[in-house]
């Protein structure tokens, strides 16, 4: 790799984690703790000033200010000092360790030092942070993230696993579509579609997963979330988790009070659906994780539900014609991908009608 070709990436991951703080302020999600470890981040490096500062001026520039059609970091800078919302050192303060150097404003020779104490002012800057929309931000300075980058989608029969950047794991089931979202605060991943099992890597920011109102938070655990139709399932295998239902605020990892909250443990499940209560209960594992090998397991389920699982690992579609085969109920294994065996079932079993028609299996009463 040249020595080019590294500067680019260092850049870029300058400029995300500059974006995750931006996005940090702007939903208030920045407590004192993580003042001071902005503070850190920025006394590491001139770089990091520096890539914060265009972070605010490709905001300024995008929302286009006084008519301005983009700021570099240098004219920030200038903007900032003529303000007075950064303070600036004269030549009396001690100098500071290469972590800790001035920041060069270019043409206009000024410079910027940050003390021991990270005592930054941020006046304009924060003025910037309130008014922003981090989504636009993101998208102007190509770091992007709710990009397709960050989303992860399988097909029909398709099943894959993903690794997070904080050594988490995502299985993904078929038909299922994902969004990851860290900051330096919190990991969010929201589950748009489908199933998924996660396995948690235990740190110090809260893992959360989103599916519609329903929010899951764990701290190092493997558990198995599906969204279905009209609700959400959430099974755990291992360790604890805490589930809560109400209007969806990513931004707030706690519950409110008129939100219903219940802590799940390894082998409980809990069903989240609208105006429902929660109740936690016994899981029966095989069946929640059954879909890791492509396996289906029903338990007297309905037959438009079975369908339903059946149709997402098959191209084949399968049809339920008459409205009076839901009181019919399936228990048994079967094989994800062979749709055949269940249409003999139902053929033994309810003497139900099949016809293929193109590419769809359609079953209705003989």
């Amino acid at each position: 790799m040249s020595h080019g070709e590294s500067q680019t990436q260092l850049s870029e991951l300058i400029l995300e984690q500059a974006c995750a703080w931006f996005i940090d302020f702007n939903e208030g999600e920045i407590d004192v703790a993580g003042r001071e470890r902005f503070n850190h981040w920025l006394r590491r490096s001139p770089e990091h000033v520096r890539a914060y500062l265009e972070i605010a001026a490709a905001w300024e520039s995008s929302s286009s200010l006084a008519g301005r059609h983009g700021a570099d970091a240098a004219t920030v800078v200038a903007e900032a000092l003529a303000e007075g919302n950064v303070v600036r050192f004269d030549s009396r303060v001690r100098s500071m360790d290469s972590t800790e150097s001035a920041v060069s404003t270019g043409e206009q020779g000024e410079s910027l030092e940050l003390s021991r104490a990270g005592r930054v002012e941020y006046g304009k800057l924060r003025w910037l942070l309130a008014a922003a929309a981090a989504f636009v931000l993101c998208a102007v300075v190509g770091i992007g993230f709710l990009s397709p980058r960050n989303t992860y989608t399988t097909g029909i029969g398709e099943q894959r696993s993903i690794m997070l950047e904080d050594g988490s794991t995502v299985s993904m089931d078929v038909r299922s579509q994902l969004r990851v979202r860290f900051s330096n605060t919190g990991r969010t991943v929201e589950l748009i579609e489908g199933q998924a099992l996660f396995e948690v890597r235990k740190e110090t920011r809260p893992f959360m997963v989103l599916s519609r109102e329903t929010r899951v938070r764990a701290l190092g655990t493997r558990f198995d979330v599906y969204r279905k139709a009209t609700r959400t399932t959430v099974t755990v295998v291992d360790g604890r988790v805490a589930v809560t239902a109400g209007p969806p605020t990513p931004s707030v990892p706690s519950a409110k009070p008129s939100e219903a909250l219940v802590l799940v443990s390894g082998g409980e499940q809990v069903t989240v659906a609208p105006q429902t209560i929660l109740h936690v209960e016994p899981a029966n594992l095989a069946v929640a994780t059954a879909w890791m090998q492509r396996k289906l397991i029903f338990d007297e389920t309905p037959l438009q539900e079975v369908v339903a699982e059946f149709n997402r690992y098959n191209s084949r579609q399968m049809v339920v014609q008459d409205a009076s085969l839901a009181e019919y109920h399936i228990r048994g294994n079967f094989e994800a991908t062979d749709p055949e065996r269940l249409i003999q079932f139902l053929r033994d079993r309810f003497g139900v009608g099949i016809r293929q028609d193109g590419n769809e299996i359609l079953i209705s009463r003989r």
